[in-house]
């Protein structure tokens, strides 16, 4: 992928790990958390369509435990929108979840630099600007203080245009399967 080509110092997270995280349920939550988070998840992704947003920066958030995070900003009224909604179903329900970083900015790890100077900070325009689509909500978890035992994928929503190709398709398999 074309964000796999994009230079980073550290250490790169991997084109099957890159995601963007909408809302952290915390470390070390059990799977019975786990498979009632799956059910919101579930709720949330079949009332969202699929998204596209262009990736324009290459910057960093202020280093952690995990080193400083070398991340591509992104501005997405969606995923904001989906993130208050998770976190209202899952408040509703008594779901509880880590509210370590209060203010949602949505982005995509690329990865962390561990062996970072003090005071390190990283801001550069991308010299092309690359579009990103999200078509589903991963569930992702382990079972208290556990490896990951949980990894479920939700497809979102169709757009009422995306179904309605979709039974057209059908309806034309259907029709050339008759004729053969």
């Amino acid at each position: 992928s074309i964000l796999e080509g994009i230079d980073v110092p550290g250490d790169r997270e991997s084109a099957s790990d890159m995601h963007v995280t909408i809302v952290h349920l915390g470390k070390d939550v059990p799977v019975v958390q786990l498979a009632k988070a799956m059910v919101v998840a579930h709720e949330c992704a079949r009332a969202t369509p699929p998204m596209s947003f262009t990736i324009t920066r290459v910057s960093s958030f202020p280093g952690g435990d995990d080193g400083v995070p070398i991340i591509c900003p992104i501005e997405s009224p969606e995923l904001q929108a989906l993130n208050a909604m998770l976190k209202q179903r899952l408040r509703d329900l008594g779901i509880p979840f880590s509210d370590k970083w209060p203010d949602f900015k949505p982005h995509l790890t690329l990865g962390y630099f561990v062996d970072a100077p003090e005071g390190f900070a990283l801001d550069v325009e991308l010299p092309v600007p690359v579009p990103f689509s999200v078509s589903e909500l991963c569930l992702w978890g382990g079972n208290a203080g556990g490896p990951e035992v949980l990894r479920v994928s939700i497809p979102f929503a169709l757009s009422p245009v995306q179904r309605m190709a979709v039974t057209v398709a059908r309806r034309r398999v259907r029709s050339s399967s008759k004729r053969g």
